[in-house]
Formats: structure tokens, sequence, C-alpha cells
């Protein structure tokens, strides 16, 4: 009953429910839709299976030459440049998807990020706050939202919620505010 609960918070929260389309719905778009949200799901299901195993080159091939990130065109070589650098400061980087909601190209997911930070990043990613800062070795574990819209079997677009705060805490490099007493 819980995860249909969290399922049914995080379709509502992403205005992914049955009257958020654009369009009317066609007749027989029903199994066409549900294919094509399933076939979605997978390619970022995929996707991520490939970013955990570290394969950056499958990962980067998931996503189409035109993929917009955070509004912003990537071309492929470039994506793959600033996934190396992610991976150069946490070598142990993970994505767990603990849910997922689709409709028709867009698929969100609600994540637990988590690694070690052991390198140094150069290019300003992770919110720009790790550029040329020195290895913690502290680990962190955080959550991530990802609205992915897709496009004949690629990811086309993405943007994202992340706690890049809560990850600076948790790797020693911000502190957590304490209360005041009057």
């Amino acid at each position: 009953m819980a995860a249909l609960t969290r399922r049914a918070a995080l379709t509502a929260a992403a205005g992914l429910s049955a009257g958020c389309t654009t369009a009317p719905p066609r007749e027989d778009a029903g199994a066409e839709t549900s294919s094509e949200q399933e076939r979605n799901i997978a390619v970022i299901r995929a996707a991520t299976d490939d970013w955990n195993r570290g394969d950056i080159p499958a990962y980067v091939a998931k996503h189409s030459s035109d993929f917009s990130n955070f509004g912003r065109v990537i071309e492929r070589e470039r994506l793959e440049v600033l996934v190396r650098d992610i991976f150069t400061t946490f070598p142990d980087i993970r994505f767990a998807i603990e849910d997922v909601v689709a409709s028709r190209d867009q698929v969100v997911t609600r994540s637990t990020f988590s690694g070690t930070h052991r390198g140094i990043g150069r290019l300003p990613l992770n919110g720009g706050m790790l550029v040329d800062v020195h290895p913690t070795g502290r680990s962190f574990s955080v959550q991530h939202m990802h609205w992915y819209t897709l496009r004949e079997g690629l990811i086309a677009a993405h943007t994202a919620c992340r706690d890049d705060l809560g990850m600076m805490v948790q790797l020693g490099l911000l502190t957590r505010p304490t209360a005041q007493t009057r």
C-alpha cells in the first residue's frame, strides 16, 4: 500500500495524471501509449545500469545527438567529457531508482544518488561547488528527481531537482546551520 501511495504522490507531483495531457487521447492510443511508456522506462533503466557499471560510452549512446540538459544542447562528445569528470570526482558513483512514472514520452524518476569523494572535479558540475576541491574521502547519499523526455528510443532532454547542498554537508564541505538560542 505504501508503494502505491508513494507512486501516486510522485505521479501527482510530476503532473503526470491521466488528465494532464496536452492533446486529447486517441481512442486506440491506450495500448500504444502503454507500450511507449514501457519502452521509455526501459531506456532510462538501461541508461542507469550503464551509469552504475561505469560504461560511459553505452550511457552516452542512449542520448540523442541534440540532447538538451537543463535547456542547453550538449553534443554526445561533450556529454562524455562531463560524465567522465563526475566519475573522476566520485569513482563509485551510483543511481538507485526508487520510483519511476511515465506518461507518453516523459519519464520521471526518484533516485538515491550516492558515492565517495575520491577525485578532483575540473568542471562546474554538481552545483559547481566541487571544482578543484581536494577529495574528502567521505561518502554521501541524497535524493534526486530526474525528468526525461525521450524521442525515438533515445533520451532527448533532461532536467533534475538535486540535493547538492545535502551532498556538500555530508562531504564535510559545508556545515549545517544550527538553531540560534534567544
